[in-house]
């Protein structure tokens, strides 16, 4: 007789805990995150002491604000500890309650804090506020401290003082904060402290920036001033870097967070060679600017230049004359120059990688700008104004009808432009459209269409996708676009490499056939997304309204309430 009896094999009632080695079961949780560690807790006695004990990655970060989830938790406080390296206090805008929780730090035995910020936090006690930031961080390790958007006094120079060994430093005050350094306590200066450790300062205001920066030789990142101010710089060119002869970025009235996250400016930085290698104002005077572009003009890869609408001068005399033999990436937004001086300065920055202008009334002599820029991967022009036949200092002239014989031979001769950016720029002709697809390289593509008269024509936009059919692009967005024709989706279904397209309509919406768009999505082998603004189907196959609807060769229908209504936004996305 078949014995059907079952055996139940007891296991360890703590399960994997015990079962497997120490190191994979901390490899495990390294994989959790802090609210999932503090659930397992909950699981029973033995996993309330064991689950700290193989999750001390995973406590390594804390975000503590007065909204969070854990400060009244005691699972909490046993997951905490020496092991804490970085610490974020954010929004306290009562000081006694951010005492508190740093108190509680302590406590649990967090002093070994390495990295410690506090955004928009409110301090004014430093007879409170310093013994505990002492007891928190490492004071004889490299360390980095950050107050950010602090809305309320701050003795930053006596932080300094304090801990001398610092790597990063920030000061950044909230909008409506006046900067005060000393916040009724004895005034301090540094005279006996040597910042040697200090390579990060990003601060927003100039009181003690000279007694700081005179003590930071080995300074690599300085960030200065409000992206809203109109300040000037309080330290001349030959000062700073003599003072600071590492200083690799120097950032003015800008946002320093979006800069400093940025990967390739954080390449730059890892690099060796002497110099400043990126330069970033907003809101600057020109004149005033301009002798410390060229003090570094030698070695400078990255500038950007931002002005508010209007700006605060002309650039033009300074572009003129400036040579940046390895400038890499050229950024101007918004900024005033006139007649030929930006075609003038390109023709002395051999090596630019990236050019981005935007503007309302400036000029770019395209053709000239792209012969003297045989590096060029990323071009994006914004608001300006195409030159083709006006003579340059260059001495380059041409006419529109020229482009495709010279954009192919700027290809032959090594060009590798992969994206290229056309929105709202001034005579946009058809002769240019017709001649980008000789960059075989291109690899983006976003146009704003010629508007008004003449406009384009239907059969010039069918020869244009013709010919990017025999280019590598990937990414192709049309704004500005009129219905379009057969031809043209058929085109566009043609195209090899395409991921993904994006149109816009020329004023409201777009009416394509839903028959038609079912080819694209069919025979547009690589397409995964697909994105219509103001889309309007025509057509009577409801068959094929009905697939859009659902489900079509692996696309999914997203933000659209109605496919058979006015003026919506149809995105088709495929998943992988």
């Amino acid at each position: 007789m078949e014995d059907n009896t079952i055996y139940l094999t007891h296991l360890p009632f703590n399960g994997f805990i015990d079962s497997l080695p120490f190191e994979i079961t901390v490899k495990v949780f390294s994989f959790l995150k802090q609210r999932d560690c503090l659930a397992c807790m909950a699981v029973c006695r033995q996993w309330y002491t064991m689950v700290p004990l193989y999750s001390r990655d995973v406590w390594k970060e804390l975000y503590i604000s007065t909204n969070g989830i854990y400060e009244d938790s005691k699972r909490w406080e046993q997951c905490v500890g020496v092991h804490v390296e970085q610490v974020k206090f954010d929004y306290f805008d009562e000081e006694e309650e951010l005492y508190d929780a740093m108190q509680r730090l302590i406590d649990c035995g967090c002093h070994q804090v390495r990295v410690l910020e506090f955004e928009r936090c409110t301090v004014s006690s430093h007879d409170d506020f310093l013994p505990l930031l002492k007891q928190l961080l490492t004071v004889h390790s490299t360390i980095e401290l950050a107050f950010v958007k602090h809305s309320s006094y701050l003795a930053y120079l006596h932080m300094l003082n304090a801990f001398p060994n610092l790597s990063r430093f920030v000061y950044t005050q909230a909008d409506d904060t006046q900067p005060v350094i000393y916040a009724n306590i004895p005034p301090v200066n540094l005279p006996n402290v040597e910042l040697s450790n200090l390579s990060h300062l990003v601060i927003s205001t100039e009181i003690g920036m000279a007694s700081i920066l005179q003590k930071s030789p080995n300074l690599e990142y300085l960030a200065y001033g409000y992206a809203n101010q109109n300040s000037t710089f309080p330290i001349y060119p030959d000062q700073l870097f003599s003072w600071c002869p590492k200083l690799a970025h120097l950032e003015l009235n800008s946002d320093y967070v979006a800069t400093y996250q940025d990967p390739p400016l954080r390449r730059l930085h890892t690099k060796n060679t002497p110099g400043l290698r990126c330069f970033i104002a907003h809101n600057t005077i020109p004149d005033q600017m301009g002798p410390y572009l060229q003090w570094n003009s030698d070695t400078l890869e990255y500038i950007r230049l931002v002005e508010s609408q209007g700006g605060n001068g002309n650039w033009s005399a300074i572009f003129r004359n400036m040579w940046f033999p390895r400038l890499r990436k050229l950024i101007c937004q918004n900024v005033v120059y006139r007649g030929a001086a930006m075609d003038t300065m390109l023709t002395r920055c051999n090596a630019i990688e990236e050019l981005v202008i935007t503007g309302d009334d400036e000029t770019i002599h395209l053709p000239s700008a792209l012969w003297n820029l045989p590096r060029l991967r990323r071009l994006k022009l914004v608001g300006v104004t195409l030159i083709y036949n006006e003579p340059t200092d260059t001495g380059w002239t041409s006419s529109a009808a020229e482009l495709t014989k010279q954009f192919k031979q700027l290809a032959d001769n090594g060009s590798r432009i992969e994206e290229i950016r056309l929105k709202s720029v001034d005579r946009l002709t058809e002769q240019l459209l017709l001649a980008i697809p000789m960059f075989r390289d291109v690899k983006v593509l976003e146009i704003d269409l010629p508007r008004g008269n003449p406009g384009y024509t239907d059969d010039v936009l069918c020869q244009f996708i013709e010919l990017l059919s025999q280019t590598n692009v990937k990414s192709l967005t049309f704004s500005g676009m009129r219905d379009p024709s057969v031809e043209i989706i058929h085109g566009f279904a043609n195209l090899p490499f395409l991921e993904k397209l994006e149109l816009q309509g020329h004023r409201f919406s777009i009416s394509i056939d839903a028959t038609l768009l079912i080819h694209l999505l069919h025979n547009c082998r690589n397409l995964k997304s697909l994105i219509i603004i103001a889309l309007r189907l025509t057509g009577t196959d409801e068959r094929a309204i009905t697939y859009l609807e659902r489900e079509v060769y692996g696309f999914k229908v997203t933000n659209a309430v109605n496919l058979n209504s006015h003026d919506v936004i149809i995105s088709l996305y495929k998943e992988a």
